[in-house]
C-alpha cells in the first residue's frame, strides 16, 4: 500500500490534457494548407474529416503548443492566432478558446447538441514565428499533425507556399511515433506537398526543410518572448481603460469580501459527521477555498476506486534506484457518474479495460482538467453557490438553516469546515464527538477521498493505523503484505510532478531529423 498517494497525485497531474476519443473514433482525412509569409507568419488552414462513430458527442478539440523545450534545454515561445472554423457545408463552427500549461486550446462544437457519423472542421490560425535560424538560412521544422492524438489518422497531407515564388529546399518528410525516421511521400510539385497514411494514435507527421538566407525577419529564438498577437494589443488597451474603473470595482468587491467573511466569522463550526449537502469530494474542495486543483482530481479518483468502477494495483514497489510502476484496472462500467466524473474516466478508460501509469500520454490531458475544473464550479452553482440559486427542488432548502439566503454559501462553508474539523482532530482531542459514528474499515474508505479534498488525509489515516484494513479495501492491490492507512497518508505528501511536463520534448536538430522536432503539432480528440 506504500507510495499510493504519490501514484495519485501524479495522475493528477497527468489528467490536465483532453479526453481520449473512443476507439470507434477516426480521422478520415486531416490535410494542412500552410502559407509562411516573409514576416514569418505560418497561416495554417486545417481541414480535418473526423468520423465520430455511433457515439454522442459535441465535437472536435484542437490543441497546439506555444510554449515548449527541446532536447537541447532550449525553450521556445510563439504566438497563436485563432481565427475562425467552419464546418462541411461553409457554416462558422462554436469555439471556446483557451491557453494553459503552453497549449493552445481550441474547443469545437456545441455543448447544447450532439453529433454522430463524419463531420468536417476547417480550423484557420496564424502561427508565429516558426522559422529558426540555421547558419544563413532558414530552417523550419513544422509537425503537421502533432502525436496527440488519440485516434488514428488514415490520411494526413500538408502544402507549403511561399512569398516570390520561394520553395522548401532538402524537403523531408517523417512520419510514426515521436523519434521515427520513417518517410512518407513527397509530390514534387507547385505547391510542394507531402503525404502520410494510416498513422496510428500517437503518431504523426513532421515536414523540415530549409529556406533562403534573408527570407523571414524576426527568426524564433530560443528564449524570446513570444511577439504580440492582435488579441494581445486589443487586451492591453482594455486593461489600461480597465485600470481606471477596476479600483471602484476592487472596492466594491473588497467590500464584499470583507461582508462574506464578516457571514464566515458568524459561523459557529460544528463537527459534520458526514459531506454536508450532498456534495462530492471535488465540489466540497472547491467549496473549501474557492480553489481547485490537484487535491480535488486526486479526490475523485480515491472516489471512482472506493465506489468499485475501478482498481489500482501497485506492479512494481518503489526502490531506491527507480519509481514504482502502476496500473489502473477497470472493474465495471460506471453509473451515475457526473460529467467531470465522466470526463477523467473517459481519459482513463476510452476504449480500454486497463491503463499502465507510465503510457497515459501526458501531452494530451492539459484542456481537459481545464473542462473538469469548470463543471466542478458550474454544478456548484447549479446548486446555489457563486451568487445563483438553486434550479434542484429543494436544494435551497438543505443549504439554509438561518432563513437568511444570503448567507447561503457560508452556513455551507461552515458545514465542510465542519466536517474538517472532524477528519482531522486527533485522538485526544475527539472525546467531545460523543455520538461520532465508530471508526471502521469501511467508514475509513467513504471519508477518505473528503479527506483528501480538505488537505487532511494523514490526520485522518493516523486514527486508523491500529486497525486491520486488509478487508475493506479491495480498490488497491499493493506490493506490500499489509495494507497501512497510515503509509497511504504518509505518501499523499510526495509528488511526481517535477517528472511531468505538458509539453511533448522537442528536437532541435536539423540534421537526418524524425519524427516531432518542430513547431506546431500538439493533438486533439473528440469531446
Amino acid at each position: 500500500m506504500k507510495h499510493l498517494f504519490k501514484l495519485i497525485l501524479s495522475l493528477g497531474l497527468l489528467f490536465s490534457s483532453a479526453a481520449s476519443a473512443h476507439a470507434a473514433e477516426r480521422i478520415i482525412n486531416f490535410d494542412s494548407n500552410i502559407f509562411i509569409d516573409k514576416q514569418n507568419v505560418a497561416d495554417i488552414t486545417e481541414t480535418i474529416q473526423y468520423d465520430f462513430g455511433s457515439d454522442d458527442r459535441h465535437g472536435i478539440y484542437r490543441y497546439v503548443p506555444v510554449d515548449y523545450t527541446d532536447d537541447k534545454n532550449n525553450t521556445y515561445h510563439l504566438a497563436l492566432t485563432y481565427l475562425e472554423t467552419k464546418d462541411e457545408n461553409g457554416r462558422k463552427v462554436q469555439s471556446e478558446n483557451s491557453k494553459s500549461n503552453g497549449n493552445f486550446t481550441m474547443r469545437l462544437g456545441d455543448p447544447d447538441t450532439t453529433i454522430t457519423g463524419i463531420h468536417t472542421y476547417k480550423i484557420h490560425y496564424q502561427l508565429r514565428p516558426i522559422v529558426r535560424q540555421e547558419g544563413e538560412r532558414g530552417f523550419l521544422a513544422l509537425d503537421i499533425t502533432g502525436d496527440g492524438w488519440e485516434v488514428p489518422i488514415e490520411r494526413a497531407s500538408a502544402s507549403f507556399r511561399f512569398e516570390d515564388s520561394v520553395s522548401l529546399a532538402d524537403g523531408k518528410c517523417f512520419s510514426g511515433p515521436p523519434g521515427s525516421t520513417a518517410g512518407c511521400l513527397v509530390q514534387e510539385s507547385f505547391p510542394a506537398t507531402y503525404v502520410a497514411q494510416n498513422l496510428n494514435p500517437h503518431e504523426g507527421m513532421t515536414v523540415q526543410g530549409l529556406l533562403p538566407a534573408g527570407y523571414v525577419a524576426n527568426y524564433l529564438v530560443a528564449g524570446k518572448r513570444a511577439p504580440l498577437t492582435a488579441e494581445d494589443i486589443q487586451t492591453f488597451f482594455f486593461i489600461g481603460l480597465a485600470v481606471l474603473s477596476g479600483l471602484f470595482v476592487g472596492w466594491i468587491f473588497l467590500m464584499r469580501y470583507l461582508r462574506e467573511r464578516r457571514r464566515k466569522k458568524a459561523q459557529t463550526i460544528v463537527a459534520q459527521y458526514e459531506p454536508p449537502a450532498a456534495l462530492s469530494p471535488g465540489e466540497i474542495g472547491l467549496l473549501q477555498d474557492d480553489v481547485s486543483g490537484i487535491r480535488e482530481i486526486t479526490a475523485m479518483l480515491i472516489d471512482l476506486s472506493v465506489r468499485g468502477f475501478m482498481k489500482i494495483e501497485q506492479t512494481s514497489p518503489k526502490k531506491w534506484y527507480k519509481k514504482a510502476k502502476y496500473t489502473l484496472r477497470k472493474v465495471k462500467e460506471p453509473t451515475g457518474l457526473v460529467s467531470y466524473e465522466q470526463k477523467l474516466w473517459n481519459q482513463l478508460f476510452s476504449g480500454r479495460e486497463s491503463i499502465e501509469l507510465e503510457r497515459i500520454n501526458k501531452a494530451t490531458m492539459s484542456a481537459a482538467i481545464t473542462q473538469i475544473h469548470a463543471d466542478l464550479k458550474s454544478r456548484l452553482k447549479k446548486k446555489g453557490f457563486y451568487g445563483s440559486l438553486s434550479s434542484e427542488p429543494g436544494m435551497m432548502e438543505k443549504l439554509i438553516d438561518t432563513g437568511n439566503i444570503t448567507d447561503a454559501g457560508a452556513v455551507e462553508w461552515a458545514k465542510v469546515e465542519g466536517l474538517r474539523l472532524y477528519l482531522k482532530v486527533a485522538e485526544k482531542d475527539r472525546l467531545n464527538f460523543t455520538d461520532a459514528p465508530q471508526r471502521t474499515p469501511e467508514r475509513f474508505n467513504k471519508l477518505l477521498p473528503y479527506a483528501v479534498a480538505l488537505g487532511v488525509e494523514k490526520e485522518w489515516a493516523k486514527l486508523f493505523a491500529g486497525i486491520d484494513m486488509q478487508r475493506s479495501s479491495g480498490w488497491y492491490v499493493g506490493s506490500y503484505p499489509h495494507f497501512s492507512s497510515s503509509a497511504l497518508a504518509s505518501d499523499l505528501g510526495g509528488s511526481f510532478s517535477s517528472s511531468f511536463s505538458s509539453n511533448a520534448t522537442m528536437s532541435s536538430s536539423s540534421s537526418g531529423g524524425s519524427s516531432g522536432g518542430g513547431s506546431g503539432g500538439g493533438g486533439g480528440g473528440s469531446w
